[in-house]
């Protein structure tokens, strides 16, 4: 029996050549695949050459692609001559206002309209009102010397006006300045006339600079015929019912003595719109780009009102 059992477990369709026949095929399978992916030594050579060719073809294949992309866009800049034109035009205007702003002039004073009122703070964190005066560009329209009007003085003229609207004798006297229209201004300013002034020169909003202390004049707002407790702030009569005098002016005079009424009595008549002045006032800030001054404290008269500004 044990002998049987031998001879059976030694049949060929045992597990354990199985087994083996199994290994041996995998082995030859993996050792095929191994020589199929690595190449023979001969021919690795030659592969590695054609690797370098490859790379090499890519790398003029980008330089050709970007010299023709830098080609491009110097045939764009080339076609688009548009560009060029903006940027000549542009140096040309930094060039002008260069130009002008040498040409400006520095005067005494300044003419501007009143615009608001404002609040700043100073460095401790206080705060105080301010006005904003609009400068309104002005051209020197007339120089006149002590020689010739027996007096020095630089007339200003701004704030330009339609030659229908204006005389003759305006359009006249501003052509020589440059004036192709009237003017709706034209003021003095008393001083010597600065070295090298011309007729039609502009003066620069930079004549005034922050700290200066001014005199500011200018036309107070209107408030039309009122009494006297308004106008001269009378303290008027009795309230009590019956009185019959509660705002009226009361006794204007002597008696048969004078026979008459001095002048200067404070009476009932047309209160404001009239030029009213404050002196010593600093200027607080100078905004030249947009053309606005700040001035401390208020300014008398209405929005839009004319102000002058001079230096003290």
């Amino acid at each position: 029996m044990t002998e049987d059992k031998k001879e059976k477990n030694k049949s060929p369709h045992s597990p354990v050549k199985k087994t083996e026949e199994t290994k041996k095929e995998v082995s030859a399978k993996s050792s095929s695949e191994k020589s199929a992916k690595e190449p023979p030594a001969e021919n690795k050579s030659v592969v590695a050459e054609e690797t370098k060719k490859e790379v090499s073809s890519k790398n003029k294949t980008s330089s050709v692609k970007a010299s023709t992309g830098e080609k491009n866009i110097s045939d764009k800049q080339a076609s688009n001559p548009t560009e060029k034109t903006n940027q000549k035009s542009e140096d040309s205007l930094k060039a002008t206002e260069n130009s002008t702003e040498k040409n400006k002039i520095q005067l005494n004073a300044l003419f501007g309209f009143k615009m608001s009122m404002s609040t700043f703070y100073d460095e401790k964190g206080v705060s105080f009102p301010v006005t904003a005066l609009k400068y309104e560009p002005s051209f020197v329209s007339q120089i006149k010397t002590k020689e010739k009007e027996s007096y020095s003085a630089v007339q200003v003229a701004f704030k330009a006006q339609k030659n229908k609207r204006c005389s003759k004798a305006i359009i006249k006297h501003l052509k020589p300045a440059g004036f192709k229209e009237g003017a709706r201004f034209i003021k003095e300013i008393r001083q010597t006339p600065p070295e090298g002034v011309k007729q039609g020169q502009e003066v620069s909003i930079d004549s005034l600079k922050k700290g200066d202390l001014v005199k500011i004049s200018a036309l107070s707002k209107g408030r039309g015929f009122t009494g006297v407790m308004k106008r001269w702030n009378f303290a008027g009569g009795k309230a009590s019912h019956g009185s019959k005098s509660h705002r009226r002016t009361g006794s204007i005079g002597q008696h048969t003595e004078p026979a008459r009424v001095f002048p200067g009595r404070k009476m009932p008549g047309r209160y404001g719109f009239q030029k009213v002045t404050r002196s010593k006032v600093p200027v607080v800030d100078v905004l030249s780009e947009e053309g606005i001054i700040f001035v401390k404290g208020p300014v008398p008269g209405a929005r839009n009102t004319l102000v002058s500004i001079q230096k003290i």
